[in-house]
């Protein structure tokens, strides 16, 4: 077989990998890729393995452009995010500057995550909540005071992040086995925080008048609440309520699903 057909069957199994695998196998070529061409570089480049002059940089370019990159946000998104905190939160943001990830080449969701809250639940829990009765859904959540006891999240600040356009929480079984948390830790998985998934939840009601996760539940193993445990939300359709409550590290099941994050 000559290398041509080689490098078909490659690609042809690449692709028939599933979302969340190639999610992974993305997250571990880049975290492997980039400190690789570093390291290139620092050696004298590709040519003291090929006696070439350019190689170094041009596998730097070929490469690093296979990977999503942040770009400036739309006059439109950033003029809708400035107004939803704005009206919702009294915050006064100019996000006109924002640099978010670029658009994919299937539907996603722009989150836009300001600091005064992206650090915290109570406060957005709040404004989704205010929404959900406007509507007539109802609201259950497993502590009234849900910043007492989600204390860690990994992201805050003003940033964005992109999620896939769904409206149940696609990620969490590969191969055929039920992911949990802790799994999702171990393999350096990125997924939403609490706070970016009520956020989520939240716009998505405004945008659609419909709730997330109606199916499944999305855990948000970017967060976590004392004892370990993981904070997650879902909707019941027989009690039209939406519901965040916290479960363990190992748990896994067909309900159980998670949101990949897309930083980059």
């Amino acid at each position: 077989m000559n290398n041509a057909s080689v490098l078909h069957n490659q690609v042809q199994e690449f692709l028939s990998v599933s979302d969340g695998q190639f999610s992974e196998i993305n997250q571990a070529v880049l975290r492997g890729t980039v400190p690789f061409i570093s390291r290139l570089r620092q050696v004298g480049g590709a040519q003291r393995f090929t006696g070439g002059t350019i190689i170094a940089d041009t596998v730097s370019v070929a490469l690093l452009a296979l990977f999503p990159r942040r770009v400036k946000i739309s006059p439109e998104e950033a003029m809708w995010w400035q107004k939803y905190y704005s009206d919702n939160y009294g915050i006064v943001a100019d996000l006109s500057e924002l640099q978010v990830p670029a658009p994919t080449d299937y539907p996603t969701r722009l989150i836009v995550m300001h600091e005064a809250i992206s650090g915290k639940c109570n406060p957005v829990a709040a404004v989704y909540k205010k929404h959900c009765e406007a509507k007539g859904f109802g609201w259950l959540q497993f502590n009234n005071d849900l910043d007492s006891v989600v204390t860690y999240h990994d992201r805050s600040g003003t940033y964005a992040i992109r999620v896939r356009d769904t409206q149940e929480a696609e990620f969490g079984n590969v191969n055929g086995e039920n992911l949990s948390s802790q799994q999702i830790w171990d393999r350096g998985i990125t997924t939403t925080t609490l706070p970016e998934r009520l956020i989520d939840g939240g716009t998505y009601l405004l945008k659609t008048g419909k709730q997330l996760d109606t199916k499944v539940i999305t855990l948000c193993a970017g967060s976590r609440a004392t004892g370990g445990f993981i904070p997650g939300v879902g909707f019941l359709p027989n009690d039209s309520e939406v519901y965040i409550n916290d479960w363990g590290p190992s748990d896994a099941g067909d309900d159980l699903r998670f949101r990949l994050a897309m930083l980059t």
